[in-house]
């Protein structure tokens, strides 16, 4: 039946766990670089600052430049990234 169709086609993988696990490790690497950074930043900006508010969003998108370094530096780690395709020379 149609069920057991999908429980193949997602659990023959034998990676399968291994590569939720890297999807959902960066899932949380970009909630909580929200949590910690961005909304703490704009709080902070908005309640302690007379910044204007274009300014105060522009800072805040900004802030993503943090997260650009600290996940290029989890890519050339390899960390992040694999290579889940074999190149065979040519």
């Amino acid at each position: 039946s149609l069920i057991y169709f999908f429980l193949y086609f997602f659990f023959s993988s034998f990676n399968f766990i291994f590569n939720f696990l890297l999807c959902f490790f960066s899932f949380l690497f970009d909630f909580l670089f929200s949590w910690a950074v961005m909304i703490p930043l704009a709080f902070v900006l908005t309640n302690y600052t007379t910044m204007d508010i274009h300014l105060l969003f522009s800072i805040v998108t900004f802030s993503e430049i943090l997260k650009v370094f600290v996940g290029y530096f989890m890519v050339r780690s390899g960390i992040w990234i694999n290579n889940i395709v074999e190149h065979e020379g040519a």
